[in-house]
């Protein structure tokens, strides 16, 4: 098995749309998230990340610069490819390259996502709210 997990902007066409092909499966057809609210302007100026497996691409995720420091985002591994450490392989990846730049490291969680964000270094802040009709929580890293 070969795992290949590569950094790339918005006009890397290939990956990009890659990544842009695994959100379209996660959250707009298996979450049901209306696409206008998933693939947005911040997208041009993000950091995107792919991971493949075999050459077939398997998990995507993509950190941006924001007023209140980093922040990591649309963190998704395709369905049949879950439990596998993939995200996790992934979300350490990003942590690595931005817990250098010294600003606060922050995401959404949705609430049963949890567990794999705090066993990677982040804890929660805040309070519980919904982000397109899911419950999530705000967690930085420690």
């Amino acid at each position: 098995m070969i795992i290949e997990l590569t950094s790339f902007p918005a006009n890397n066409s290939d990956d990009y749309k890659a990544a842009l092909e695994i959100r379209s499966k996660v959250f707009v057809q298996e979450q049901q998230i209306d696409k206008f609210f998933e693939f947005d302007s911040y997208d041009l100026s993000a950091a995107h990340y792919l991971v493949k497996v075999d050459g077939e691409s398997a998990a995507t995720g993509r950190w941006r610069e924001t007023d209140e420091g980093i922040k990591i985002e649309k963190l998704s591994v395709l369905k049949n490819l879950r439990g596998f450490g993939y995200g996790y392989m992934l979300l350490k990846t990003i942590i690595q390259e931005v817990k250098l730049s010294g600003q606060k490291v922050y995401l959404y969680s949705k609430i049963n996502e949890t567990d794999l964000y705090k066993a990677a270094g982040f804890a929660e802040e805040g309070d519980l709210f919904f982000d397109n009709g899911i419950e999530h929580i705000s967690m930085k890293l420690k």
